[in-house]
């Protein structure tokens, strides 16, 4: 009778595929490298299918490998929840979960509503472009992150926070601080700052340049919002955000962008994680309690 997969062997590939090495799995487990080695030959040999590709010292996941990946993650993060309720830790009352963010102006009253009715989940944040955050949370770096995107993705459980217009963002004394909204194509011929390639907000505003046949003049790349709006108010040039990021802000202007046809440019702010993951206890409620605690932005 065929044995069925084991939880020591589920451990083993997932470890193993963000180590890329037996002798880092081994310690990372606390097992001898020969086990590593038998488990994964034990999996291959039953199932017929190469997991890994070997290059030397290094194990690289084949595609077969990458493609369960997020649900062999889902299945140790459940056994590690049920140890831990039987062990009577759980209940929320322990615990850890990893958040990144993209946007800090839409994130941290959820964070704190979250560890007030929580104390005992230690949270890990960290902040990044949106594309950034999307892969870390596939390779299982992080369990949920809050993001933009244009729309939704097959693979992600997703929970639209809220809809905003994209808006230049200019000095008081910029030429154009005056204007009510410019057009994709006027928007070309002025100096551009913006964010790093894997952002949200700069894929979301590239996309549609392309459709318009706009071509935009960036200039420089920054890491954060606050260098952005530091290189903005120094003159360097102007910059592409989300209106809530600068609705509070009284030394910068915003101006809607439009395209050809009149339509504003809008994007959106979702908290995803993994769709294997939607059901974790740490993670659902982090859903409910930002769908109760967010504040939603209806466009006019």
């Amino acid at each position: 009778m065929q044995q069925n997969l084991t939880i020591a062997q589920i451990r083993v590939i997932a470890t193993l595929a963000a180590t890329r090495r037996v002798n880092m799995t081994a310690r990372e487990l606390a097992i001898t490298q020969p086990s590593v080695s038998k488990h994964l030959a034990t999996l291959e040999s039953r199932y017929g299918h190469r997991l890994f590709d070997r290059q030397g010292q290094f194990f690289v996941p084949t595609e077969l490998c990458e493609r369960l990946l997020p649900r062999l993650r889902t299945l140790l993060a459940l056994a590690d929840e049920l140890g831990a309720e039987l062990d009577g830790l759980r209940g929320l009352r322990e615990g850890r979960l990893r958040v990144g963010y993209s946007t800090h102006q839409f994130v941290m009253h959820v964070l704190g509503a979250f560890m007030d009715s929580f104390r005992g989940i230690k949270i890990e944040a960290r902040c990044m472009a949106s594309f950034d955050l999307l892969d870390k949370l596939r390779a299982g770096n992080l369990d949920a992150a809050f993001v933009t995107m244009p729309g939704a993705e097959a693979d992600l459980h997703m929970l639209e926070l809220r809809r905003e217009e994209l808006v230049l963002m200019t000095g008081p004394d910029h030429p154009l601080a005056g204007k009510d909204s410019i057009s994709l194509r006027d928007l070309s011929a002025w100096p551009l700052i913006q964010r790093e390639v894997t952002s949200g907000t700069r894929r979301t505003l590239e996309a549609n340049a392309v459709r318009e046949g706009a071509a935009l003049n960036t200039v420089l790349d920054l890491g954060s919002w606050e260098s952005m709006r530091d290189a903005v108010a120094a003159g360097i040039g102007v910059g592409v955000v989300m209106a809530g990021e600068i609705c509070e802000d009284r030394k910068m202007r915003s101006i809607r962008i439009q395209t050809g046809r009149g339509k504003v440019l809008t994007v959106g702010h979702y908290l995803v994680c993994v769709s294997e993951a939607r059901d974790l206890a740490t993670i659902k409620a982090l859903f409910d309690l930002t769908e109760r605690v967010a504040v939603s932005t209806t466009l006019p």
